[in-house]
């Protein structure tokens, strides 16, 4: 199930990838302007400083993260455009970093390129890791405090996202 979600994702690579054509100027004039005047960028996000690189790693599993708990971690209704969209607006109005970068780079499509296998690559990575020992007792724990079916879940963010669930049901029955 979790498989879906990063296969899919590879949808925002295609997506990031045609979003050069809202550019003003054609894509074959940009892409000639940034092979004149951004050669040797080619490997643009490896030579940022690790500081940024660090929050471009946080900033892609906050969104994910985010994102996944709009739709309540329910894989049928995951949806690559609206994550990009998701991520496009925290990229544009709440990430620091993205401001630190310079214009060329920011309009530079092989930077946009190489971020979008990053986040490929982070999404891979959270949804394969399994939960904690500590999480499934927890879940084990509130599930049987609330009195409900086990349900499945498979990666530590999702197990984290329905801890923080049951965890709210449980305050809410008490009260």
């Amino acid at each position: 199930n979790t498989n879906r979600i990063g296969k899919s994702f590879i949808t925002f690579t295609y997506l990031m990838k045609n979003r050069q054509r809202r550019f003003p100027l054609s894509y074959q004039r940009f892409a000639s302007i940034v092979k004149m005047f951004c050669h040797g960028f080619r490997y643009m996000l490896k030579q940022l400083p690790h500081r940024i690189k660090m929050n471009i790693t946080l900033s892609i599993k906050k969104v994910f993260e985010q994102y996944m708990a709009t739709i309540g971690w329910d894989e049928t209704k995951y949806d690559a455009a609206a994550f990009m969209e998701q991520w496009r607006h925290y990229l544009y109005n709440e990430a620091a970093w993205f401001n630190e970068l310079d214009d060329t780079m920011k309009a530079n499509p092989h930077f946009h390129e190489q971020l979008a296998d990053r986040i490929n690559e982070i999404i891979d990575q959270l949804v394969n890791e399994p939960p904690t020992d500590e999480q499934l007792a927890e879940i084990n724990r509130l599930v049987e405090r609330l009195g409900i079916d086990d349900f499945p879940y498979g990666c530590k963010l999702e197990a984290k996202y329905h801890i923080e669930r049951l965890q709210h049901e449980l305050k809410k029955k008490k009260s």
